[in-house]
């Protein structure tokens, strides 16, 4: 079943991100005046960002494989359609991407990792 997707990368419910943070900030730009409480301004929205987190075990995909992908997306720029629950969120692109190791084989090969996701929301 299909949780959502990022460009050509595609999340299945065995892979779906177990952590999702959405955050937009907006300017309002204080004015200082003399002896008074500052004036403040709305200039705008700010970028908006979205963070994800993945558990990924070697028993339901690949993790390798996975941060392979999103690394290859991310030195190319590449820029993405994010669909969560068949919904269209916007057009993005990583900003950062993280990966911690959690769990080896006695062979060295990947049982378990941690991929952290930071995407960035592109408008034309």
């Amino acid at each position: 079943m299909r949780w959502g997707s990022w460009g050509s990368v595609i999340f299945e419910t065995t892979s779906s991100p177990d952590k999702l943070t959405s955050a937009r900030k907006y300017n309002v730009v204080p004015h200082h005046l003399i002896n008074r409480y500052p004036a403040h301004e709305f200039m705008g929205e700010d970028e908006h960002t979205l963070n994800m987190s993945w558990h990924l075990n070697s028993r339901f995909t690949d993790p390798d494989s996975m941060y392979e992908q999103l690394q290859s997306a991310a030195q190319i720029g590449t820029i993405g359609a994010l669909i969560i629950g068949g919904q269209q969120i916007g057009q993005f692109a990583i900003r950062e991407l993280k990966k911690d190791l959690l769990n080896t084989a006695p062979t060295g090969h990947t049982r378990e990792i941690k991929i952290s996701v930071t995407l960035v929301e592109v408008r034309p």
